[in-house]
C-alpha cells in the first residue's frame, strides 16, 4: 500500500530537507477543526501539495459551518448521513466525504453539519 507523501514547495516535505510545516505554524493562521479538514481532504494514499491558500480556504469552510450550528439541531437529512458514510465506507474516500459535508453546510442542516465535523475534525470542530 502507497501512503501519500505531501510535498510543499515543490519539494517532498521532511525533516531532512528543512521544510517542514510545524503544526504551531498551522494553528497559529487557522482553527484547529480547519487544519484537520484541510488534513482530510485528500486521499490518504496519494501524494499532495501543501499551500497556505488552501489551508485559509478551509478557515472560511469552517466559519460557514460554524454559522450553520448556531441553528438548533432539528433531524440531519438521512440522504447527505447515507451519501457521508457510504464515501467513509469506499475506501476511506475523505474528499467525497467533504463534498457531502459542503453540500450539508449549504443546504443549512445544523445536524448533518454536527455528525460529519465530528467525524472529520472531532472535538475541533466545536471550539
Amino acid at each position: 500500500m502507497h501512503t501519500g507523501l505531501v510535498r510543499y514547495e515543490g519539494r517532498k516535505m521532511s525533516k531532512s530537507l528543512g521544510n517542514l510545516v510545524k503544526v504551531s505554524q498551522v494553528l497559529a493562521r487557522v482553527p484547529a477543526a480547519a487544519a484537520r479538514l484541510y488534513l482530510v481532504s485528500h486521499r490518504y494514499d496519494r501524494d499532495w501539495d501543501f499551500d497556505w491558500a488552501g489551508l485559509a480556504r478551509y478557515a472560511r469552510l469552517i466559519e460557514k459551518a460554524r454559522a450553520v450550528l448556531k441553528k438548533p439541531d432539528g433531524e440531519a437529512s438521512p440522504a447527505l448521513i447515507k451519501d457521508f458514510n457510504a464515501a467513509l465506507s469506499d475506501d476511506l474516500d475523505t474528499p467525497r466525504a467533504m463534498r457531502v459535508l459542503r453540500q450539508a453546510i449549504r443546504s443549512r442542516d445544523a445536524a448533518a453539519v454536527r455528525y460529519m465535523l465530528g467525524i472529520l475534525a472531532g472535538t475541533a470542530s466545536l471550539v
